[in-house]
């Protein structure tokens, strides 16, 4: 994940700090047991962190990160201390020079692309409903989205949900999804026609092995939602289905943002964790 504008801020806050504490030093020595020497390696160590993030992105000049990690590479290795005071400050000068304009500034516009602002937004709103498990692929889903890839976003938004699914089904025991299963096949008309011939569950394995459309059917009576919400429901599975599969389907980001709404109100709110 690229580094934020924020923790950029913070880390330009420290090199300025130390750099003038190194220039109020000028030309002395600074001895090997010097606190200046531990927050400078703290300082080279972070920044090496944040480039290689940064680098990933690739949303940096290459020469900017190269020059930054030679002057900070130094800084780390001459930790040990025995250098005056400005061999230090000079490297921090080079670094200090171009952070603001070069660095913090590429990651602000980067910030303020819609579809990262979109993700922090869609993070926001599916937080306070989600389990370790099922953050696993919502992460992945912001991820996608950030990036423009909206078709793998739906994909992998709707993995969530149905790992919320399987999940309560297997927490709540098999035997009230089988009877809800038993009870759909004993109506006449579409939908129910589609859960004939699924036979009792009983072990996770099995139950990743049926179709979500009959999950969904299956869920009205397990979880007590109704025939809008069904629906709704088979809905997304197919607007899923569509980005999963070559086709004409094309998402824009308003689709993925109501997408994931409506797994809020139809999944994550009503089925049990």
């Amino acid at each position: 994940m690229v580094p934020s504008s924020d923790d950029l801020e913070a880390f330009y806050g420290r090199l300025t700090v130390l750099r003038h504490t190194l220039a109020r030093r000028r030309d002395a020595v600074v001895r090997a047991n010097a606190a200046v020497l531990g927050e400078m390696s703290a300082l080279a160590k972070d920044w090496i962190r944040f480039s290689q993030r940064l680098r990933v992105a690739g949303i940096i000049a290459v020469p900017t990160l190269a020059s930054c990690d030679q002057n900070m590479t130094e800084l780390f290795v001459a930790r040990a201390g025995g250098r005056r005071a400005n061999y230090y400050r000079r490297r921090l000068d080079s670094v200090e020079v171009v952070f603001t304009e070069e660095i913090i500034v590429p990651v602000l516009r980067l910030e303020g692309d819609p579809h990262r602002v979109a993700a922090r937004q869609l993070r926001d709103a599916l937080d306070p409903y989600l389990t370790p498990p099922e953050v696993a692929y919502a992460e992945e889903a912001l991820k996608c989205v950030s990036e423009s890839c909206l078709r793998a976003g739906i994909v992998l938004l709707w993995a969530a949900a149905v790992t919320r699914m399987h999940n309560s089904i297997e927490q709540g025991g098999f035997a009230p999804f089988n009877a809800a299963l038993t009870a759909c096949t004993a109506r006449r008309g579409y939908p129910f026609t589609i859960v004939r011939g699924q036979g009792p569950i009983g072990a996770r394995a099995e139950l990743q092995k049926v179709a979500d459309f009959i999950m969904l059917v299956a869920g009205m009576d397990l979880w007590h939602y109704d025939g809008q919400a069904f629906n709704e429901l088979a809905a997304l599975l197919q607007a899923r289905n569509n980005a999963a599969h070559p086709g004409m389907a094309s998402p824009n980001l308003l689709d993925v943002q109501q997408f994931a709404t409506k797994l809020i109100e139809r999944v994550f709110r009503i089925v049990p964790r």
